[in-house]
C-alpha cells in the first residue's frame, strides 16, 4: 500500500511561482448540480466540464473567470458541491472567490 499524500497546506506566495497556471486554462469545473428555473442553469444535472449549459448559477461559472451574480454558482439542493479538477498536483498560491 502506497504512503498517503502529505498534508496540503496553503502559504503566503511573495510572487508568482515558477510554472503557475491559471484555473481558467488548466481546469475543469464540475459539479453535482445547479439552481434551474426561470433564468437558472438550462442544465442542472451533475456533471464535469465541458458540457453545453447556460444561464445564471451553473457550476460551468465556477472557473470562466467572470464576474456577478449571473457568473456565480448556486446549488440545486442543499449538500451539492462543485469545484475544479487540475491536470496534475500543483501549488495553489491564491483562490478568489466573488459574486
Amino acid at each position: 500500500k502506497p504512503p498517503p499524500p502529505p498534508p496540503l497546506r496553503l502559504i503566503k506566495a511573495n510572487q508568482k511561482v515558477s510554472g503557475s497556471s491559471t484555473v481558467q486554462t488548466t481546469g475543469r469545473a464540475f459539479g453535482s448540480g445547479s439552481l434551474s428555473g426561470y433564468y437558472e442553469c438550462t442544465n442542472a444535472g451533475a456533471g464535469k466540464a465541458p458540457r453545453s449549459a447556460s444561464g445564471f448559477h451553473c457550476w460551468d461559472n465556477l472557473n470562466d473567470g467572470l464576474y456577478g451574480n449571473s457568473n456565480s454558482w448556486i446549488g440545486r439542493t442543499d449538500g451539492d458541491k462543485a469545484g475544479v479538477v487540475l491536470p496534475e498536483v500543483r501549488t495553489i498560491v491564491g483562490i478568489q472567490l466573488a459574486r
